[in-house]
């Protein structure tokens, strides 16, 4: 299994990978011969393990998680992230920014309600990007909340007062998210 985690990993790095159950037979292209193939290796000699099932698993499953960390998430660490200190109403603000899954027009348009994403400012697409950090409609209210600069990330992956400042914001925008 560490040998087949270690192939996966390595194969990752350079494709996209997908594990999938197909059931055999389907006439899916492949399918036959990744079937064939997976017969004769269940008929080969396994190396023997002294570990239990239990002991794998754990061992894969905290060796995914440092690799998640790592490699496919830049680091982030849910049981670090300020966003659980929050209200739920503050929490689903930030949350939906971060995503993107949210009322601006961006998004709008991506699932066929709205006709333009573009903001009612008119100078660009209203993403929250846009609408947290340049919308010239909203400027006011920016300076009032961040009377300073403040980066995009701080705004939202910052600590629990910068995510209680962008829900803020987004309350006093009136802006539905």
């Amino acid at each position: 299994m560490e040998h087949l985690m270690q192939n996966i990993n390595t194969l990752a790095q350079t494709t996209a990978v997908v594990l999938q159950w197909i059931p055999a037979h389907t006439g899916i292209v492949g399918n036959e011969v990744a079937d064939r193939l997976a017969k004769e290796g269940s008929k080969t000699e396994q190396q023997p393990s002294n570990l239990t099932y239990s002991e794998a698993r754990t061992l894969i499953r905290n060796r995914q998680k440092s690799t998640f960390k790592k490699k496919n998430n830049n680091g982030y660490n849910p049981h670090e992230d300020a966003l659980h200190q929050l209200t739920r109403h503050e929490q689903t603000i930030v949350f939906r920014l971060r995503t993107g899954h949210c009322g601006l027009n961006s998004h709008l348009k991506r699932i066929g309600i709205r006709q333009s994403a573009l903001c009612h400012c008119g100078k660009a697409d209203q993403t929250p990007d846009h609408f947290l950090q340049t919308c010239q409609l909203h400027c006011s209210e920016r300076k009032h909340v961040w009377p300073t600069g403040t980066s995009l990330h701080t705004k939202l992956w910052g600590s629990t007062q910068d995510l209680e400042m962008t829900a803020h914001f987004v309350n006093i925008t009136g802006q539905r998210i």
